[in-house]
């Protein structure tokens, strides 16, 4: 939905799939709704919602058995979210840090 323009379309969608995925306890499902929900509220400037998706990612992360390429999805939306709020020192900590995660996991 993001490359058609109807970003609001598939935030009501990925939203709906997250609460659907989390009742089914499908926690890696949910993890991949929460991220894109993040990803979708930064492009429209929705820094609350962003913030909400990403606890909801670390809820999914603590509370899921997923592997651990899960945590640097969580770094690269963080990152991207600081870039995107101009905070560049916070973008750089979290690239960093993912740069030595993803290293440690190869």
């Amino acid at each position: 939905y993001a490359n058609t323009g109807r970003i609001t379309d598939g935030i009501l969608l990925a939203k709906s799939a997250a609460i659907h995925f989390r009742a089914l306890g499908f926690v890696r499902k949910e993890f991949s709704c929460w991220l894109l929900l993040s990803s979708l509220n930064r492009q429209i400037g929705n820094d609350q919602a962003v913030a909400e998706s990403l606890q909801n990612v670390y809820r999914c992360f603590r509370n899921g058995i997923l592997d651990p390429s899960a945590y640097e999805s969580i770094l690269n939306a963080e990152a991207q979210n600081a870039w995107y709020c101009g905070d560049l020192a916070i973008a750089l900590e979290k690239a960093e840090i993912w740069v030595t995660v993803s290293q440690l996991n190869i």
